[in-house]
């Protein structure tokens, strides 16, 4: 049985770390896209406010929650 517990949590811990490691690749490339192509996504914001450091963080926990 004490194997059994070893083994999920072996393989729980891959799981989670090749799903946040795929959502660090596809959100940082995202972001890198977004921020090299600045002038162009400038033009098409919605909203005047820039995002604040506490927006940031905000966002970024949130997306940790739902790896």
């Amino acid at each position: 049985m004490d194997s059994l517990y070893a083994m999920i949590l072996e393989r729980s811990t891959r799981i989670f770390t090749f799903d946040l490691g795929r959502y660090l690749v596809t959100a940082g490339l995202l972001s890198w896209i977004l921020w090299l192509a600045k002038s162009w996504s400038d033009s098409r914001r919605i909203q005047t406010r820039r995002a604040k450091s506490a927006d940031y963080r905000r966002e970024i926990f949130s997306s940790l929650r739902t790896v």
